[in-house]
């Protein structure tokens, strides 16, 4: 066969085999619903399915024929308090669109028990629930392991078999798309066989967690179209475009034909060295990048780390010195308060002589009283709202200065571990380009043996290059590792320094508590921590945790008492304050007692004066008759009568306007219609919720882990008071209820409402009790507005900690119609919740028009 012709054949050949290629690329995958919905419900660092990004510096071929991988190196990043790293990356297709996103934090600040939470909160965006794959275990440490695997969209994972197994333990890959694991390590589980899943489908979205600590964990978010990586690996001709039938081999072939293919051949290979050359030019390049960027965020994050301290440590002393400042302003205050208390009392013992009209002043201060006592409970509730929340905050502070501290730990071992995996691989990189320059330059001599001097100089020269290279590469880490050292150091000075700055605060506080006698105590008690501390750090390891829990029982401790001691004194402080105001009310009431026998004997004068007047006109009219005397004097004795000061003789005190009770069947008017006047129903609603007693505390946040905005508030609802607290069965006076309303405006204003009942003093959970014969049930009482009483059946979550209560307010209709439930709350002006808890019923009445209540369930109507 001629030349020419056999050209021909192969150019068609060509075309044939690249045709199911074209046909594939001029398909649209955005047509298929199921990719739409991946791509619009889910980003990964705000990047979706089939955007469009440029190959830049940081971009090299993937192993996937037909794709490029970007990276961006390891970063540090701070929430909650915590520092994770954080690594991102994503594959481009020919077009240059994301088909495969992955976002990963390790020991990110998200405790086991939020995984669910987390699910549940990607899962809205989809719109369906998510598959999910579970996992327990230990780790290579033999500590316990937990991982929960949830995906969406148009895929599925499919477990490996055992003969994949051993090949994914051995290469750490199949080559056809991404592989999912438990333990984020694919050699490691396929090495174990434990389950590693292939992905299957078109797109979709999957989320990793798998805890670390108690309250931190590794988690993974990928976004893939799957297609991408098997449908571009699939490139077999198909069955009718064959090679050349055999006959034609069997035909001489043209030696100038051959020989210019032989010569084709080698430049092509010629070619594909030096790009290969210049690639790993390019891989080292930027990996030098990568380190020199790790390096510069590392450095920037220890000194923000350093600062941070620094600026805690100031601010912990200037609250030192305020609280000590106030301390003394509250010292000054009571001992005016009890001189004044003194003068009070002196001056009310000279006054109090006589008791007349007792009775009317005994109802008035009745009515004081009550009122004091009101308000009383109120301060009492306030005060240990804040007292709670304070020991909440420095349980917070010591978590977190903790998870500092293991924090860097971690990325100290993680450091030093990445350094030697870099040298490692950067050794055997080294090895390879050397075996691969060795091969090549074997195949050369072979083909060219006149540059073969010229190569092997060339490939000498560039070899002195590289090991210039990799002394300056040596000699800057070894910079790099002095100036991490350095960096160290001043560290450790800063932890000194701010350790000594807290010594020096707890020594002000010693001096600020010295003079009472609970304050010594205290002292006694930390000072006794701080010794077992220092003998806890100097035993070994593995009593690390034992020695760790037992300073926290003893800081819980520390702090149980101080608050009962805090609360001790407040009842002191507010039980003076009352004996105060009894001593102010009596003086007041014999004030007006007094000021009362006065304008009474003024009347008993002048009602003498009168009948005196009446007698002498009795003797001058004596003929007049007895009918029309008798109707005369008993005017004039109905207005001789005495009446309560500041009474008007014509007209009688006008009544306060009643409003309705926080209790159902309480006096006052009733509601107007919504239907009638909206307006008028708004003001009366308005109006009802300035009488609850709950304060609504509103916060705005956003979500760890969809990113999404939050509006929450909550209110504490203490019990009735009428258990003794000794548990003997007759009520406990400890029980508080903590109702929440949260909306979730990032996924379509969704809105959720729960209750749970904790104890008072050692604000620990109580068990929300179910009701008999109905597992997962808890029976309440419900009353929406002025309505009859009805029951309620709320369902638990968490276990019987907490259960939801956003179904409260719907009918029958409004299920039907699928009504918001925020719309459903506004519709009622207050609604009163009773459920069990401890061993008393506790009554909580929500007013849905309360300022920051109504604020959230506004914020949540579509």
């Amino acid at each position: 066969m001629r030349p020419f012709a056999k050209s021909v054949l192969a150019a068609c050949a060509a075309i044939a085999a690249a045709a199911p290629g074209l046909a594939r690329a001029e398909t649209d995958p955005l047509r298929d619903p199921v990719v739409r919905a991946v791509r619009q419900g889910f980003t990964v660092q705000g990047l979706a399915l089939f955007d469009k990004r440029a190959r830049g510096a940081g971009c090299v071929d993937s192993a996937a024929s037909g794709l490029v991988w970007c990276a961006a190196g390891p970063a540090y990043e701070t929430a909650d308090g915590a520092t994770y790293t954080r690594t991102f990356g994503y594959n481009l297709d020919a077009e240059g669109r994301v088909v495969y996103a992955m976002l990963t934090r390790r020991e990110y600040p998200l405790a086991r028990d939020k995984f669910e939470d987390a699910v549940k909160t990607l899962g809205a965006r989809h719109g369906r629930p998510a598959a999910t794959l579970t996992f327990q275990g230990k780790t290579a440490d033999g500590d316990e392991m937990f991982s929960l695997v949830a995906y969406w969209g148009g895929i599925k994972l499919v477990r490996l078999t055992p003969a994949e197994l051993r090949t994914v333990a051995q290469a750490g890959t199949l080559g056809r798309g991404p592989l999912v694991d438990h333990r984020q390590d694919l050699k490691l589980s396929a090495g174990r066989g434990d389950p590693v899943y292939r992905v299957e489908g078109t797109a979709g979205f999957i989320a990793e967690f798998r805890n670390v600590t108690d309250v931190r964990s590794d988690v993974v978010l990928r976004v893939v179209y799957q297609p991408a990586f098997t449908g571009e690996r699939d490139d077999k001709p198909a069955p009718k475009v064959a090679a050349p039938p055999p006959k034609f081999r069997e035909l001489p072939l043209d030696p100038r034909l051959a020989f210019e293919l032989d010569k084709a051949q080698a430049e092509r290979e010629r070619l594909a060295a030096i790009a290969r050359a210049r690639r790993a030019e390019e891989e080292r390049r930027a990996a030098e990048e990568r380190a020199r960027r790790e390096d510069e965020e590392r450095k920037a994050a220890e000194a923000r780390r350093i600062a941070e301290e620094k600026r805690a440590a100031e601010e912990r002393a200037r609250r030192a010195e305020e609280e000590r400042k106030a301390a003394e302003a509250r010292r000054l205050a009571e001992e005016k308060a009890a001189a004044e208390r003194k003068a009070a009392e002196e001056k009310a013992a000279a006054e109090r002589k006589a008791a007349e009209e007792k009775a009317e002043a005994e109802r008035k201060a009745a009515e004081e009283k009550a009122a004091a006592e009101r308000k009383l409970a109120e301060e009492k509730a306030a005060a240990e709202r804040k007292l709670a929340e304070e020991k909440a905050a420095t349980e917070r502070r010591i978590a977190e200065e903790k998870a500092r501290r293991e924090a860097a730990e971690r990325a100290a071992a993680e450091e030093k571990a990445r350094r030697e995996e870099a040298e490692k691989k950067a050794a055997e990189a080294r090895r390879l380009a050397e075996e691969r320059a060795r091969r090549e330059e074997a195949e050369r001599k072979a083909a060219e043996a006149r540059r073969l001097a010229e190569e092997r100089a060339r490939l000498e020269e560039a070899e002195r290059k590289a090991a210039a290279e990799r002394r300056a590469i040596e000699e800057r880490m070894r910079k790099a590792e002095a100036e991490y050292r350095a960096s160290l150091e001043r560290a450790q000075r800063a932890e000194a320094e701010r350790r000594a700055a807290e010594e020096r605060a707890r020594q002000a506080e010693a001096e600020r508590k010295a003079a009472e006698e609970r304050a010594q105590r205290v002292e006694a008690e930390r000072k006794a921590a701080e010794e077992r501390q220092v003998e806890e750090r100097r035993a070994a390891d593995r009593r690390a945790a034992e020695e760790r829990a037992k300073r926290e029982d003893a800081d819980r401790k520390a702090s149980e008492e101080r608050r009962v001691e805090e609360q001790r004194r407040i009842a002191e402080a507010l039980k003076a304050a009352e004996e105060q105001r009894r001593a102010s009310l009596r003086a007041a009431a014999e004030r007006r007692a007094a000021e009362e026998r006065r304008a009474a004997e003024e009347r008993r004068s002048a009602e003498e004066r009168r009948s005196a007047e009446e007698r002498r006109a009795e003797e001058k009219l004596a003929a007049a008759p007895k009918e029309a005397e008798t109707p005369k004097r008993a005017e004039e004795k109905r207005a001789a009568e005495p009446r309560p000061r500041g009474e008007s003789p014509s007209a009688e005190a006008p009544r306060p306007p009643q409003l309705a009770g926080a209790e159902p069947g309480a006096a006052g008017p009733a509601a107007p219609s919504p239907e009638a006047n909206r307006e008028e129903w708004l003001r009366f609603a308005i109006a009802q919720s300035r009488n609850s007693p709950a304060a609504w505390i509103f916060e705005r946040v956003r979500d760890r882990i969809s990113d999404d905005v939050l509006l929450r508030t909550r209110a504490i609802f203490p019990g009735d008071g009428r258990g003794d607290g000794r548990g003997d069965g007759r009520g406990d006076a400890r029980a508080a209820l903590e109702i929440a309303f949260e909306c979730n405006i990032g996924a379509g204003k969704r809105l959720t409402a729960y209750v749970r009942a904790f104890d008072e003093r050692s604000n620990a959970a109580l068990p929300l009790p179910a009701e008999d014969g109905r597992s997962g049930v808890v029976r309440g009482g419900v009353t929406l507005d002025e309505e009859a009483p009805q029951t309620a059946f709320l369902f638990p979550e968490r276990g019987e900690r907490q259960a939801s209560i956003v179904e409260i307010p719907l009918a029958h209709d409004d299920i039907r119609k699928n009504t918001p439930r925020a719309r459903a709350w506004l519709r009622h002006y207050r609604v009163v919740l009773k459920v069990r808890a401890g061993r008393g019923e506790i009554a909580a009445a929500i007013y849905p028009y309360a300022e920051n209540l109504r604020r959230v369930l506004e914020a949540c109507v579509p």
